[in-house]
This record gives structure tokens, sequence and C-alpha cells, in this order.
């Protein structure tokens, strides 16, 4: 493990210096290193230290706060099943399930929008197993897995979160009787198991229910899906046909893509990535789906599939620009490859304008040659825009600033990103860092042109003041020069003590800041004649 840690210590090292906008360890990768490979974070700060690095310590304790919340989110779940098992249906249950005859759910539905259609509940799952027929679940019950014959649930796949929302229990009035609330579905054999709690009523099999999906969530959700397509695209177009899908994540915060790609991407390659994106948004491209025999579909010229995977038969294919029927008449036609064909069962948007807006926020290793993209559409997408541009703009204009305000302002330019960076377009921050790191080269330059002027004018003095000792006959005396803390000019003002002060021992003291109250610095010198006398 310990040798896994060096590694990739190492190459996020080589990656960082090669970006060339900082040489601070994020915080995030930090906390990998102690989380997944045993790194005290004391131990990451040292071999920084010695790369010439530093690590970024808040934001780590922000990664270690955010695992705590995890974790007692996790706990808070686990308790509500009561022994802590999560409701999951095993063998044993969909074999139950089958038992009774009843068919796996119908969820046909999950790809239409604002379903109100009636369903049946065909069982309730429990932390104690399914409940016998006619016995009801409440708010008293606790977590709650509930069966129905059809479903507009969207379930967890493919990389895609599960809908949220309600299920609405009607009398036979009409009249809503009980709620249940659904925070998560998954499938199992074909059975959609709608996770929640009762928090009104109660609700036992054969209710009728009427679903009541999230939909506002769901529109966050579907363009980041259909984008991550169009994203991997762009990836292969700018990396090569050889970039491979390693994973994803679609919710209705963000898309994270991960890759297969043995470097950190370029700034120029970021940039070109985000506009390939950003163009296929601007031509307004339909988005189609249609379910296909596998063998035909895997002849599509051009297709993307997840190595490994292994796909139903028939599968759904999910093209963008290119019309589904058109390319059944000629699969083999390269002009299908110029677009993203691909496998999937999630949902998707009609055309690509409905994402409006696309920023690429993150691009980072996650595993020796695997590196990750986070990005955002929409709304998010448009900020982070707009937060980029404006620290762009804020760094831009360091280079007009006077020497006086240029620090202060560099600093809190510097805070600003720290907190606004997650936010912001990763080509927008490197511009920002690009611009703070001129600007503090430009701070030192002026910090040293200042400091040899003030070393300049202390060793004059300090040479006036032995040479005044020596004729005094001094034999020895304690003198307050301005030479800071510097080495090079302890070691420049020793050499004139040692040609001047040849009867008179010299003990010199400098603050690295006059009148500060922190580092002094001592220094003497005793001629040879002295040292004989003694």
């Amino acid at each position: 493990m310990l040798g896994r840690g060096v590694r990739y210590f190492e190459e996020l090292v080589e990656e960082t210096a090669a970006k060339g906008d900082s040489k601070v360890i994020q915080g995030k990768e930090a906390f990998f290193m102690y989380d997944s490979l045993g790194f005290p974070l004391d131990l990451t700060e040292l071999m920084a230290e010695e790369a010439g690095f530093s690590v970024d310590s808040d934001g780590f304790a922000a990664e270690m706060q955010a695992q705590k919340d995890r974790s007692r989110l996790a706990a808070q779940l686990q308790k509500q099943v009561g022994d802590g098992a999560p409701l999951v249906l095993q063998a044993e249950e969909t074999a139950w399930l089958a038992a009774r005859s009843l068919p796996p759910t119908d969820d046909a539905e999950k790809y239409a929008w604002d379903v109100t259609a009636a369903a049946s509940v065909q069982a309730i799952f429990t932390a104690d197993g399914f409940l016998e027929a006619g016995k009801a679940a409440s708010a008293a019950t606790g977590a709650v897995g509930v069966v129905l014959d059809r479903s507009a649930f969207y379930a967890e796949a493919g990389g895609q979160v599960a809908d949220q929302g309600e299920l609405k229990v009607m009398d036979s009035e009409g009249n809503v009787a009980a709620t249940v609330a659904v925070h998560d579905v998954q499938v199992y054999a074909g059975y959609v198991l709608h996770l929640g709690t009762v928090t009104s009523g109660e609700v036992k099999d054969a209710d009728s229910v009427v679903p009541a999906v999230d939909y506002e969530r769901r529109k966050k959700v579907v363009p980041n899906h259909t984008i991550t397509h169009v994203l991997n695209h762009a990836l292969r177009q700018v990396l090569g046909g050889d970039v491979a899908q390693k994973g994803s994540l679609v919710n209705d915060d963000k898309l994270r893509f991960d890759f297969s790609h043995n470097k950190a991407l370029t700034p120029k390659q970021l940039s070109e990535v985000e506009r390939l994106v950003q163009e296929s948004i601007g031509e307004a491209l339909p988005v189609f789906s249609e379910v296909l025999p596998l063998q035909e579909a895997q002849q599509i010229s051009g297709l993307q599939a997840v190595f490994g995977e292994v796909y139903p038969d028939p599968v759904r294919v999910i093209s963008v620009g290119h019309d589904i029927n058109d390319i059944r008449n000629d699969l083999e036609n390269e002009q299908w490859a110029t677009r993203s064909i691909e496998f999937c069962g999630g949902q998707h948007l009609s055309n690509t304008a409905d994402a409006e807006c696309f920023a690429l926020v993150e691009e980072t290793a996650v595993a020796k040659g695997v590196r990750r993209i986070v990005a955002v559409t929409r709304d998010s997408a448009r900020q982070a825009a707009a937060i980029g541009c404006e620290l762009a703009d804020a760094a831009s204009a360091l280079g007009g600033m006077t020497a006086s305000d240029l620090e202060d302002r560099t600093a809190e330019l510097r805070k600003e990103l720290e907190e606004k960076g997650p936010l912001i377009s990763a080509i927008k921050r490197t511009e920002v860092r690009a611009g703070l790191e001129a600007s503090q080269k430009k701070i030192a330059a002026e910090k040293k042109k200042v400091l040899d002027a003030t070393i300049a004018a202390g060793i004059g003095h300090m040479e006036a003041e032995v040479k005044a000792a020596v004729a005094r006959g001094d034999s020895f005396v304690v003198l307050d020069v301005k030479l800071g803390v510097d080495s090079k000019a302890v070691k420049k003002a020793t050499k004139i003590l040692n040609k001047e002060a040849k009867t008179t021992a010299i003990l010199c003291l400098s603050e690295e800041d006059p009148g500060s109250g922190g580092k002094l610095l001592c220094f003497a010198v005793v001629p040879e004649v002295l040292n004989r006398i003694r």
C-alpha cells in the first residue's frame, strides 16, 4: 500500500507541475491518499514540502467532513431498516414474488413525462421480509420497499441516479388516503422496488397508487446524461479513439465521467473539449432512441459501448444527431462516427439544445491511467461561466495595479478562487491561476528590489560604524544592522567585517521586519588577534 501511495504521489506531482498553474496538492487528492492509500496528512505534507509543493489542508478538512456527513447519513438510513441491513431483493425474494404469479414490473413509462396513470401495489418489503396479505405498512414500519405492477419511476442504472417522488395511495372515492415518500428506486430481476417511508396513512398490497415522480428534479438529471454521451464523443475527437469509458455518475447536480488516459489534459485540450460539447448544444441536434437487435446494433459504425458490459438483446441505442432509421439503412457508413451513438437504457433529452449550456469544472486523476471529468449544464453551467469570467477579468486587472495595492488584491483574489474554484470552468480557473502566478512573481520581484536596496544601505551603514569603532580603538561593538534575515547579505557583511575589523570584535543583530518582534538574526566576527589575547 505504501509503494502505491508513493507512486500515486509522484505521478500527481508530475501532472500538477506539467499544468504549471499551481504548486498546491489539492485537498481532495490529499484525502484520497489518506482514505484509499493509508497516507496520513502530515506524511503527504512532508513529501510535498520535499518536492517544493504545499498541501491544501483546508480542502482536506472539507473532504474529511464530507465523508463524516456521508457516514452519518448512511448510519441514519441503516437505523431506519432496523438491523442495519439494506432493503435488497435477493434471489430468494424475487423467487417468492414469481411463485405468487406476480409478473415483473412494467416500467415502460419511465421514459415518459407527467405520468399519472394508477398502478397496483403487488407487495411491500420491509426489514422483516414481505408483509402478509392485507397487512398495512405505516410510518412506524420504518423503511419500506413497494413493488408495483407498473411504474413511471426510473430505477438507478447505467450511472444515472434513480427518480424520486411520492406514491399516493387512493381510496375508492379518488382521494389521497396515504403517501409514500420515494427516496430511491432499484430493480431486481425485473421487479422495481420503490424505497422510502410511509409519511401519512397506511399502504397495503392491492392498493391503488398514483405515481408522483419529481419531474422537476428529473429535468436536471436528464440533460447531464445526454451531455455525458456528447462529452464521451468529444474526448475521443480530442484525445484519440483509444479513449474508453471507465465509469460515470449522472445526477441533478452534475455529470461525472471517468475515462482511460495516461496524463492530465492540457488547458488547450480542455478548452477544445468544452468547445465541442457547447457546439453540439448550439447546433440543436435531435436525440434519437430505438431498441434494436443486439447483433444489428453492434455493426453500427462509430458505436460506443462500455468494455466488459453485458448488454441485453434487443438493446436500446441512443444516437445524437443521426436518425436511427437512416443508420439502419447503411450500418457501416463512416458518417455515423461523426456523432455520439451508444448503447444506453437511461433517460435522455429529445434535443441537445435543451441542455442550454455546458461547463467543464474539473479534470483530475482517480487511478493510474484513469482520468475524471466533472461538468455541469444549464443554470449551473451559466453560473460557472459567469463566475469564471469575473475572476479571470479580476486576474487580468492585476497586471495594471501598483505595487502597493497588488499584494493585498492578489491575496483577496486567491481566497476568492479557493472559495469559488469548484464552481467555475476549469479553463477559466487555469487562466486565473496563471494571472495569480504572474502577480506573485511581480510581487516577489518588487520585494527583492526593496530588500536589495535595504541590504545595500544596511551594509553601507554597518561598514561606516565598523570603521568608526576601529578608529576609536574599541575592542568590541554591538551593531543593529538592517539586513533582514538574508543569508547572502550576511555572507557579504561577514566578508566586509573580516576585512575592516582587524582589532575589533563585532556582534551584529538584524530583525526580519524591524519593530515586528519577529525573527532575529545574530552573527559575529572575532578577529584572530583577539583570539590570541584570550
